[in-house]
């Protein structure tokens, strides 16, 4: 059923089509109550009428709802209106993976840029069980301001992220039967091309694949016919790769076949694991790769994890978490610059190793580190910014302010920084960082709070799979 310009479900009024998919049609519209532009998906009519769709369409919208990743796509809304069934997520503005590479492969330097934030975005949404089952380049969008984000978990997976089990739980939640074959050919794991049950690492294959067109330009198993490609996939290694005859280097070449092994057990068992080792290959890519591939000259910062200096620590750890983080994001926003992930950065919270060194293995060209001191309802907060590779000091500042204004204090922390780097602002970035403004100190607390104790739980999570994968695996190679 194809939707006019004008209709309205709910509150929502549909102006045009974007796109549309074997699991619903996409549309622009605008929330009349919030007054701002919005895509709403709409679930196909085949399925609307069969009532157990319409209750795993309803109950997959609210656990993606869930998520909240930079690297993942946001959904506002569910629901609905006159037999429709229909989901609200974030409107963006840029283009596909898929569309950008109609013009070639992406420099060395973004496609590890790129695949480090999907494989965080994956981990994210692993953590919560959430499979995605269908990642590929047109399911990828590059928004307007640099960020990267997963898109359509139409075949998306569900199961219990705390359940010890859920890497191999048949149970599916999203809108397809158990034994179908789901997926896009070329991208599918050699499970799902056998339609067998898969789990998070059939995502790390497809990413492999996509890592490996990115790169490429070249599909990772080609073939004429899906016969052929299905047969690639079950039974083919992939080409070296290679362009205009010069190899990639031999850690890259190792990770993107590692996440394409026929063996589950044989990829990586996480995608944070995965995320990390194409963080760690940055420099020595660009070292090793120069006269082959563009490299990215954007300046590389790393925010590590401030220094809680507060009385009483253990309860206000949350709170210097959470403003790493967000100083992590506001600087992300920034086209101009090439922040390390937030992931990645808190592997060195606490960490004795000298910044040079510290600055070597993330590939950094400057280090922000500092301190938060909490004391009632104030906070002052000490940021210095040091150039990676002679540790010389750049710029340092203090601030004390009352906790209401910490959102603007981390806004001038990040204007400062980009100054001093002599980084130039697009209005709308500078918009972003003036548009900072006093909040309410007991909900941005409690706020902080929450979001700390998840992330902690999530990390616990992941890192007891992973652990029981690798015992797992070991065990087996026996």
């Amino acid at each position: 059923m194809r939707l006019e310009s004008g209709v309205r479900l709910g509150h929502y009024q549909i102006l045009a089509p974007i796109g549309a998919g074997g699991m619903g049609e996409v549309y622009r519209a605008r929330d009349t109550r919030l007054d701002r532009d919005v895509a709403v998906k709409v679930l196909p009519e085949h399925l609307a009428d069969m009532n157990e769709a319409l209750v795993r369409f309803e109950r997959e919208a609210k656990a993606l709802a869930a998520l909240s990743h930079p690297n993942l796509v946001v959904i506002f809304d569910v629901g609905t209106d006159q037999g429709v069934a229909f989901a609200v997520m974030e409107y963006l503005t840029g283009e596909t993976l898929a569309e950008r590479m109609e013009h070639g492969p992406l420099s060395l330097s973004a496609a590890l840029e790129m695949g480090a934030a999907l494989a965080e975005g994956l981990a994210a949404a692993h953590a919560n069980g959430v499979i995605h089952r269908d990642l590929k380049p047109a399911n990828i969008f590059l928004t307007a301001s640099g960020l990267v984000k997963i898109l359509d978990f139409g075949l998306a997976r569900m199961e219990d992220p705390k359940s010890p089990e859920a890497a191999t739980a048949p149970h599916v939640l999203g809108l397809t039967g158990v034994g179908q074959i789901m997926g896009t050919i070329g991208y599918m794991s050699p499970e799902q091309v056998r339609g067998e049950s898969t789990d998070r690492r059939g995502d790390i294959f497809s990413l492999g694949c996509v890592l490996y067109e990115m790169l490429t330009a070249r599909h990772a198993f080609p073939g004429k016919t899906i016969a052929e490609i299905s047969a690639a996939v079950l039974r083919d290694e992939p080409a070296e790769m290679e362009k205009g005859g010069q190899r990639f280097p031999a850690d890259l070449q190792r990770i993107v076949r590692r996440c394409l092994a026929k063996q589950p057990e044989k990829r990586f068992q996480s995608a944070s694991d995965l995320a990390f080792a194409l963080s760690t290959i940055r420099a020595d890519a660009k070292e090793s790769s120069k006269a082959v591939l563009r490299v990215d000259i954007r300046p590389c910062l790393a925010v590590l994890p401030f220094q809680n200096l507060s009385a009483n620590k253990p309860e206000t750890e949350y709170m210097v978490d959470g403003m790493t983080e967000a100083l992590i994001a506001d600087l992300a926003k920034i086209r101009s610059l090439r922040v390390v992930s937030r992931t990645t950065v808190m592997q060195y919270k606490d960490a004795r190793k000298p910044l040079r060194e510290i600055a070597k293995e993330l590939g950094a060209d400057a280090i922000v580190e500092g301190s938060v001191l909490q004391a009632g309802g104030w906070v002052r907060i000490t940021a210095q910014l040091i150039r990676g590779d002679t540790d010389e000091h750049l710029w340092a500042e203090n601030y004390q302010r009352e906790m209401r204004e910490i959102l603007v204090v981390q806004s001038e922390v990040a204007r400062a920084i980009t100054q001093e780097i002599n980084i130039a602002l697009l209005p709308e970035e500078e918009a972003h960082l003036a548009s900072a403004r006093p909040v309410n100190a007991e909900a941005y607390e409690a706020y902080l709070r929450a979001r700390f104790l998840w992330t902690a739980a999530a990390e616990r999570t992941e890192n007891k799979r992973s652990n029981a994968c690798a015992a797992l695996s070991s065990w087996m190679r026996s």
